[in-house]
């Protein structure tokens, strides 16, 4: 992910992307014998077999729309995770929290991670697609939200000192800290049932990040997931849960969750009647 993503280099950031990554050839260039390492790598063997397709049985036929949100605030996603989804049988529909364009009608809503404190002012301005957000946990539609998306759902989102209004599903804030809050693999099981896991599941994934919840005992949260490794949301614990919307620090992969996706979208064909 890196303290700046590429989705903020542009005309006016850095020079722009293509300008960052001429930099980093000047300086292999100048730094690096490239014929050298070209050599050493035309001695390596052969990869052996290439493997096949992650997913090897046939997709499921499309019967839900799965919203995601892919702009400067929210990027971060696995490509196995959306390829999982779609191939469980969801048609994915990219959104942004940045552009107050109306959102289409979906049947669930996937946020994952990215860096929206950036962005925190902006997005607290984008009240629609906010409320809209709200109005999709309030009505049982399956919402699953990583890190970043995760804070978006909250009360508040606290920056550089200034307070941004944020969607308000949890009752909770977070703020930024200058080091990392989060850091590592981890290992959680579901305590509760959700559309997600059911109680008892082990769910792998990893952290990374620089904001805490500002509901630091968390005595009045429903947190689902107990942390067997990681720090989570607060006290050991992870797994924000309301109604079918869960949310917290953990990033999945899919592939070592086994079931995510297809639980996503059955949830979402239900239409929040689970």
């Amino acid at each position: 992910m890196g303290l700046m993503s590429d989705q903020e280099y542009g005309d006016d950031a850095c020079g722009g992307e293509q300008d960052a990554l001429n930099s980093l050839a000047d300086m292999a260039e100048e730094w690096l014998d490239l014929d050298v390492i070209t050599e050493i790598a035309k001695q390596a063997p052969d990869f052996g077999t290439i493997p096949g397709p992650l997913f090897s049985d046939e997709p499921a036929k499309k019967k839900v729309r799965i919203g995601y949100v892919h702009d400067a605030a929210l990027w971060f996603y696995y490509p196995e995770n959306l390829e999982a989804l779609e191939h469980a049988g969801a048609e994915l529909v990219r959104l942004s929290i940045l552009s107050d364009e109306p959102w289409p009608e979906v049947d669930g809503l996937y946020l994952g991670g990215g860096f929206p404190e950036v962005f925190a002012g902006k997005i607290a301005e984008n009240r629609n697609v906010l409320a809209g957000i709200r109005s999709l946990a309030e009505n049982g539609l399956p919402i699953y939200a990583e890190c970043g998306g995760f804070m978006i759902l909250c009360d508040s989102l606290e920056f550089e000192g200034a307070e941004h209004k944020m969607a308000g599903v949890f009752p909770v804030g977070t703020t930024f800290c200058p080091r990392p809050q989060g850091l590592g693999y981890t290992e959680a099981v579901a305590e509760q049932d959700s559309v997600f896991y059911p109680r008892g599941a082990t769910v792998y994934g990893h952290e990374f990040h620089y904001s805490i919840c500002l509901d630091g005992d968390g005595k009045s949260l429903d947190l689902s997931m107990k942390m067997v490794r990681g720090k989570g949301i607060a006290n050991g614990r992870d797994g924000l849960l309301y109604k079918n919307t869960l949310a917290g620090y953990n990033h999945i992969h899919a592939l070592a969750v086994p079931g995510w996706a297809e639980r996503f979208v059955e949830a979402a064909a239900l239409g929040g009647k689970n």
